[in-house]
């Protein structure tokens, strides 16, 4: 577990890395989560299995990769150089532990 925090609205947003530098992660707005509804809704049990991570843990998860038609799979780095460097790919998480 790389990161685990709330946005403005009080939803959750988790951050894994995979591998150096490529991450699996929810958006942190809900402005750029319209759409792929990744954000934890604090209702969902699974916001508080998630609230029970630490960071720097292993864990294990499941989830979606919402489709991307240009790039196949979403990722959110704002430039080429991130996105060939530092992949950060969107996923919905259905499952962490």
């Amino acid at each position: 577990m790389t990161g685990l925090d709330a946005n403005s609205d009080g939803k959750g947003v988790i951050e894994i890395e995979i591998a150096k530098d490529v991450l699996v992660k929810t958006w942190n707005n809900a402005i750029s989560d319209i759409g792929d509804g990744t954000l934890l809704e604090p209702s969902d049990p699974l916001f508080d299995k998630a609230l029970g991570l630490k960071k720097g843990q292993v864990v294990t998860f499941s989830g979606t990769f919402p489709n991307d038609d240009a790039n196949c799979l979403r990722e959110a780095s704002l430039s080429l150089s991130g996105n060939l460097r530092q992949p950060e790919f969107i996923l919905k998480f259905s499952d962490i532990g």
